[in-house]
This record gives structure tokens, C-alpha cells and sequence, in this order.
């Protein structure tokens, strides 16, 4: 069975952020209640675009690695391997393509997290068919950004 692809949907009147401060605030939200979350990002130059990025804002930390998942340690693991997404609870995709089908083929899939950033509705829409047109029921989230980071 597979689980959820879960859609953050942001209000429309949310402020213009980049894509880096869209995925911290997504991270910041999720964190408190899933302590593994593994980080998509689809390839080493995202890796280390994300990886910089969340290590150069002095207004908040937010506990990461890049590399393998470490049971037992809360943090977002960043990386792009299948098997080490599969040991985490959550997976958020940040990469700009869907997530790989391997990710769903284990019976203890984690639930996973799509999201775009607001003004590219169209890639939204063509992600949430191609889910649905491999036979996933993918749900639609609303999202609020925190505009004080």
C-alpha cells in the first residue's frame, strides 16, 4: 500500500519567499513532530545548495547532515538514496522532479511531502496528475509560511 503524497498548498496571499526559505519553513513546521526527515534533493549540486543555505542563516539552526541517515539522531538527513530516505518517517522533495518510484515499493514507505513554491502552479499541477496517474491518492495540505525568518 502506499502511503499519501502530500501537497503543501500556500495561501494566496503568502509573501514572495525564495525556495530555500520556503523549504526551511517547511522544515521548521515538521520537525517538532517527525524527528528523521529526509531531505530529497535529487543530485550533489542541490545537496550542496541546500546544505549551505541552512548553515549560513544565524536567525535559527536546524540540525542536518548530508550523507546517511543516523538512527537515532533527530535531524534532516539531505541526500538523494532511496534506501536511506526508506529509514526515515518523512521524505520532503526539494529537487524539481517527482520523487522516485523506489521510495513507494517498501511496505514501510515514509510518508512524503511534495511541495512547489507558489508561483509555479503549473508544476504543481503536472506533479499532482503524474502521482495520480501511477495510482497514487495524493491529498492536499494548506501551508502558511512563517514570514518572520
Amino acid at each position: 500500500m502506499h502511503p499519501p503524497v502530500l501537497f503543501f498548498l500556500v495561501c494566496p496571499d503568502s509573501p514572495k519567499l525564495d525556495r530555500y526559505d520556503w523549504l526551511v519553513n517547511i522544515l521548521l513546521q515538521l520537525m517538532p513532530a517527525v524527528p528523521s526527515i529526509y531531505c530529497w534533493a535529487g543530485g550533489q549540486v542541490l545537496q550542496a545548495h541546500i546544505n549551505e543555505y541552512l548553515w549560513s542563516n544565524s536567525s535559527y539552526f536546524i540540525p542536518h547532515s548530508v550523507g546517511p541517515v543516523r538512527p537515532g539522531i533527530a535531524e534532516i538527513t539531505i541526500g538523494d538514496n532511496h534506501h536511506e530516505a526508506l529509514k526515515t518517517k518523512c521524505v520532503i522533495n526539494a529537487s524539481q522532479q517527482p520523487l522516485p518510484m523506489a521510495i513507494f515499493s517498501e511496505k514501510t514507505s515514509p510518508e512524503c511531502f511534495e511541495w512547489v513554491s507558489p508561483d509555479a502552479k503549473d508544476l504543481l499541477r503536472s506533479r499532482f496528475k503524474s502521482y495520480q496517474n501511477q495510482g497514487f491518492k495524493p491529498k492536499a495540505l494548506e501551508f502558511t509560511p512563517n514570514v518572520s525568518l
